[in-house]
């Protein structure tokens, strides 16, 4: 969020934009003399633009000058250092995790705090942030992609009766006399966030174990009466904070938004990364089904149907599939750090637009929309708010910091002009969008927001006006259910992807069996990506690769680290989970093998968990049904023999986007009501984990179809999943014996499936081509 007592200017050199602030008095003198020479006569207020007041200190050139931090107009609006930081994860840096701790309770203190949250969503929830955005993985140092740190200052709670506030159930460690240092992370990542909170602060927290409190209700369940708990709006949505709000509020305590993000304040002292400069790339319209054109036409049809004349734009992949372009800002995931406003008239991408070279600019214009900075969306917002606009918003999508900012842009127009009466005229200036306002009875000047925009002052979470139409984002199921050439591109995909497995497992095989190597999780991590990168159109990994041996297969979503990992041998079991990004595509698959003589347990914990793979593959259900009507079917032999696993069993995913996509998925939490639709590409990824041995998962990603059904029950249609995936699935470790006839024909038929479509890509008389048909074979 911008600085509320500074005048921002922008001059950029190169790919690099370096960002000058003069003071607040220099500021109100330039904008005064405006002011008194008489401009403001015939203008519209925001038509206005003042002048900029700069010192050689604002230039750097004055005495530590040349140690500010500079940034970007696309890092103003959301306080990304851009120069003196070096790239990176997030978890890099100078201080250890007791400085990072330590220096965040500082600030607390300044602020007059007794906690601060940080989760992990950036300003578009991005499941895995770019690397400047990961503030959670920075002051935490746990890199899972779901999970929410919580610091609390030493007097911040009530005394436990026990003494020790801090031992909670489900935490790892007892927390010490300073305050409270909490990481809330699910099942997937319980024993990551062992290892990587090991010899920290940091408590783990298992959410979602029984006596395990969500994060809000062990604020409210153990602060002190009157505690004022900190956020960065612009990382909460809408929903999530007036949840806080309401509970805190029951408790005697309250939610202060912060203007500035304190983990950046600790993080641009320790190397934090830069603002993401990704290119941006034209989507051809032969694997995007749709044009730009008519897909804002659709969006144009939902808001005439809701009586809206706006829709904000929030979520990247939500960007990126309406204007057919896709991005470079995140790794593994192809989009862009960007934001849309859709009216009945126009469409606005607020963007660096550094970023956008001559082709994306002229595929933007031929489909009418027009480029703005990335900074600017606050202005844009304010100005549709100034014209009375009704804007539809997804509570679940806008962050509370922008919801705010509308509430009080729309209370101001009703007023006249704010708080300062009526007559009061409101003038723009600076490349920043400033707005400053004007008495002409009094001649007084000010920024708008310096009064009002200080810590501690109420978030507005309520519009009164009605202007702010909260519901679903309409793009969220127009993306889910794919078109034709979508389905189309996904297929292919799939197809180079299952070759490019078929070589790796051939190669790994033969390596460890054959050549008695014993490559390390890490190498064959690259020699995976080796093959991939063979294959035409292949763009990056759609996620950092899961190869766990052994113990490590049982870490849900471990990633081996060079110096660190396991080795494989003839007696390892491997769990192998990994994903393409294609020019036509997304793909996501795991395979579980085994290069010796597995225990008679792990097979018949494999068995079970393919014969839930398979209920799930062939079942047939009514349109609409919500994921987790069927995620049972999924479980039910692995509860037959007391096992489970602590994921979902199916996630949504893009095509050519997000490798997990929402709004459907399969799991058990009844939360998610979305329906199953046709169109929808969703995984089938049952597991097991025994900790501290070994890890099974066996995934597909399937796409829905129509089934044929004798009959329709109720008019409605009967849907199937149909398989994307075409890879082996290795039979040495099936107990033949637990499989009904049905499951063997199952198993038989997709070996045949991936036979047909994988054999005439494999050369002829290859090794690999033997390999596949025998890999294939029938049972």
């Amino acid at each position: 969020m911008l600085q509320s007592c500074s005048l921002h200017n922008l001059k950029r050199s190169g790919h690099r934009a370096a960002l000058f602030t003069s003071s607040r008095a220099s500021s109100t003198r330039a904008s005064a003399s405006v002011v008194q020479a008489g401009a403001v006569v015939g203008w519209r207020a925001r038509d206005l633009r003042l002048p900029i007041a700069m010192t050689k200190r604002d230039r750097g050139e004055g005495p530590g000058g040349a140690r500010r931090k500079k940034r970007t107009a696309a890092a103003r609006a959301v306080g990304v250092a851009e120069e003196g930081a070096a790239p990176g994860s997030g978890a890099g840096g100078a201080y250890d995790a007791g400085t990072k701790v330590e220096r965040l309770r500082q600030l607390l203190e300044k602020h007059s705090l007794s906690a601060y949250i940080v989760p992990t969503d950036d300003p578009h929830l991005c499941e895995m942030p770019p690397a400047a955005f990961r503030r959670r993985a920075y002051i935490s140092g746990f890199t899972g992609s779901a999970g929410t740190a919580l610091v609390t200052t030493e007097s911040a709670t009530i005394p436990a009766e026990n003494g020790d506030a801090g031992a909670e159930a489900g935490s790892s460690s007892s927390t010490g006399a300073d305050g409270h240092a909490l990481l809330w992370t699910d099942g997937r990542y319980f024993l990551q966030a062992e290892t990587e909170l090991s010899g920290t602060p940091w408590s783990l927290m298992r959410a979602g174990m029984p006596d395990v409190p969500e994060p809000i209700t062990w604020l409210s369940e153990n602060l002190k009466p009157g505690s004022r708990v900190g956020i960065d709006p612009m990382v909460f949505t809408v929903q999530t904070a007036r949840q806080f709000c309401e509970q805190l509020s029951s408790v005697q305590c309250s939610l202060i938004p912060v203007e500035r993000n304190l983990v950046d304040a600790v993080w641009e002292e320790d190397a934090r990364p830069d603002f993401p400069k990704g290119e941006v790339r034209v989507h051809p319209l032969k694997y995007a089904g749709v044009s730009v054109e008519e897909k804002l036409e659709g969006v144009r049809q939902d808001l005439r149907e809701e009586d809206c004349d706006a829709l904000l734009v929030n979520t990247l992949d939500e960007v990126c599939w309406l204007l057919n372009v896709r991005g470079a800002d995140i790794e593994n995931s192809p989009v862009v750090v960007a934001y849309v406003l859709v009216t009945l008239e126009s469409c606005v991408l607020f963007v660096d637009s550094s970023k956008l070279g001559e082709e994306v600019s002229a595929h933007l214009e031929a489909a009418g929309v027009s480029v703005r900075e990335y900074g600017d969306l606050k202005e844009g917002l304010r100005a549709l708010c100034e014209d009375g606009a009704r804007i539809w918003v997804d509570p679940n999508q806008c962050t509370s910091g922008l919801y705010d900012a509308m509430c009080k842009s729309i209370r101001d127009a009703g007023e006249g002009a704010g708080d300062e009466g009526p007559g009061v005229l409101r003038l723009s200036g600076g490349e920043d969008g400033a707005v400053f306002l004007y008495n002409p009875e009094t001649g007084s000047i000010r920024r708008e927001g310096e009064d009002d925009g200080k810590d501690g002052k109420e978030i507005a979470l309520q519009d009164a006006s009605g202007n702010l139409v909260e519901k679903k984002s309409p793009i969220s199921m127009a993306k889910a259910q794919k078109n034709k050439a979508e389905i189309e591109g996904l297929v292919e995909a799939h197809l180079r992807d299952g070759v490019a497995l078929a070589h790796f497992l051939e190669w790994l095989e033969v390596a460890i069996l054959g050549r008695g190597e014993t490559p390390t999780e890490f190498e064959i991590s690259e020699k995976l990506l080796e093959f991939r990168s063979h294959q035409d159109g292949f763009i990056e990994p759609s996620f950092p690769t899961i190869a766990g041996e052994g113990e490590n297969g049982a870490i849900i979503h471990y990633r081996p680290e060079e110096e660190s990992c396991n080795t494989l041998t003839q007696s390892s079991m491997l769990l192998l989970d990994s994903g393409g990004q294609f020019d036509c595509g997304t793909t996501d698959v795991t395979r579980t093998v085994h290069f010796g003589e597995p225990t008679e347990f792990q097979r018949r914990c494999y068995t079970r968990v393919l014969k839930g793979h398979i209920a799930l593959s062939t079942l047939v259900f009514p349109e609409g049904i919500p994921g987790f009507m069927v995620d049972s079917f999924a479980r039910s032999s692995l509860w037959r023999g007391g096992l489970d696993y602590r994921h979902g069993t199916g996630h949504g995913v893009g095509a050519g986007l997000n490798v997990h996509e929402g709004p459907c998925g399969i799991s058990a939490r009844y939360t998610n009501t979305t329906g199953i639709e046709k169109g929808m590409v969703l995984s089938n990824e049952p597991g097991y984990y025994e900790d501290g041995s070994f890890g099974i998962r066996v995934e597909n990603l399937v796409w829905v179809s129509k089934a044929d059904t004798e009959r329709e029950f109720g008019e409605k249609e009967y849907l199937r999943f149909n398989d994307l995936t075409m890879v082996p699935i290795q039979k040495k470790l099936m107990v033949t014996e637990m499989l009904s006839r049905e499951e063997l024909e199952w198993i038989d038929t997709y070996h045949a499936k991936v036979w047909e479509a994988i054999g005439p890509r494999v050369p002829e008389g290859s090794t690999t081509k033997d390999w596949l048909r025998e890999a294939t074979s029938p049972l």
